[in-house]
């Protein structure tokens, strides 16, 4: 019974998700808040789901094909020119937030009762931009433009925190398993740092580069028409990341750069757009199914665990941490308050975060992992809440204000 009932919610939300977006488009609503409202309801009714760490494995497998799928979507709707000129905010943006976000939320989680391990667990895991999440904040499809500073700025960000944040859930792993010394912390930097995101970017880049060739050069020499492109968009993100993996990269940042260089060939190629279409169509079935089971967890018990202290832990970093490292991060940048508002403020936070966690909990026993999960779901369950609802608002008064300069600089 339980069997059909999930089955029957499925197709209803599968049926749903390919007409939302469009009566969405200027509502407050979004379709996470959707999903995960319908999630908490059917499984407050009908349904009990027991705690994440019984179906760890499932939600590892299931985020991390979530992401990777993101991260080729995201990476082929970029038109602009693959150059230092374009990403160089996009890269100090990332640089700094990244650093200053997972030390002050470190040094503020060791003040509220956490250990240095479990802080900078909690600190790596909601450091990055959600790219599943985020799709809100980005660039449109290819050739589509609408590539402002903002929207670009938020969607390279997302690209490629996921990769970047990383060496530091490993970090995290290695001083809970109390085993560091100069010797590991010097491995740590050489290979989880160094070599492994070296790996992910090179393998990245070759992938890339080879993808452009088979399915953009080579057929107009061949004067052939590739079929099935939908499906070569799954094959493209797989061989990536799954490749990069076994040569101990890290394939979210690979998938991300391989979108990147194949996009930045042939950039008015029909085929990028069928790509991220299949590939944006693909992603939401499977961000369907996360959503509706987070909204379930949450119906169960989720946030149980969740105190006043970790309450105003989890306020903190949404208000205060992530808009005060961006706004130190865009100080140099030729922007208005409020563009720099926007980038600072939407760090959306999602199935990212719910992947790291499920990987550091495949290589620990955490004996507090209830708690950690409390936080970690209140912070999706916030953002999803309130960067859904601000989101539309926000970026209308932005266009606004955009056209408005426009009209007086001509």
């Amino acid at each position: 019974m339980t069997y059909n009932i999930l089955i029957l919610v499925l197709s209803i939300s599968f049926l749903g998700v390919s007409f939302l977006p469009r009566i969405l488009k200027n509502s407050m609503l979004s379709i996470p808040i959707i999903f995960v409202s319908l999630g908490f309801f059917i499984f407050k009714i009908p349904i009990e789901l027991s705690d994440p760490k019984s179906y760890n494995n499932i939600i590892l497998r299931l985020t991390e094909f979530c992401v990777i799928l993101s991260l080729m979507g995201t990476g082929l709707k970029i038109d602009k020119k693959l150059n230092y000129k374009n990403w160089r905010l996009t890269l100090i943006f990332l640089f700094i937030t990244m650093i200053l976000g997972i030390s002050i939320t470190t040094i503020l989680g060791m003040s509220f009762g956490f250990s240095f391990p479990i802080a900078l667990l909690l600190a790596a895991s909601l450091s990055p931009t959600d790219p599943v999440l985020a799709s809100d904040v980005q660039i449109g499809p290819p050739n589509e433009g609408n590539e402002d500073k903002v929207r670009f700025t938020l969607t390279t960000e997302a690209g490629l925190n996921d990769g970047f944040a990383f060496p530091f859930i490993n970090l995290a792993i290695l001083f809970y398993a109390q085993s560091v010394n100069a010797d590991n912390l010097i491995m740590w930097f050489a290979y989880d740092l160094v070599y492994k995101i070296f790996m992910g970017g090179f393998i990245g880049y070759l992938c890339g580069k080879l993808f452009a060739f088979f399915l953009l050069d080579l057929p107009n020499r061949l004067k052939i028409k590739s079929q099935g492109e939908g499906f070569i968009v799954v094959a493209m993100t797989l061989f990536s990341y799954g490749l990069t993996e076994i040569f101990h990269g890290y394939g979210f940042l690979a998938v991300f750069v391989a979108a990147i260089f194949l996009r930045d060939s042939e950039k008015d190629h029909e085929l990028h757009v069928v790509m991220h279409e299949f590939s944006d169509q693909t992603e939401r079935m499977i961000l369907v199914i996360v959503l509706i089971f987070f909204g379930g967890f949450i119906a169960n018990g989720l946030l149980d665990k969740l105190s006043w202290n970790d309450l105003t832990f989890s306020l903190l970093l949404i208000f205060v941490v992530r808009p005060f490292t961006g706004f130190i991060a865009l100080s140099f940048a030729k922007m208005s308050f409020f563009e720099k508002f926007c980038i600072s403020f939407f760090g959306i936070k999602g199935i990212g975060s719910i992947y790291y966690i499920s990987y550091f909990l495949s290589k620990n026993d955490l004996e507090i992992y209830q708690r950690v999960w409390s936080i970690i779901g209140f912070i999706i369950l916030s953002s999803i809440f309130i960067h859904g609802i601000t989101v539309t608002s926000f970026f209308e008064y932005l266009d606004r204000k955009k056209k408005r300069l426009t009209k007086v600089t001509k």
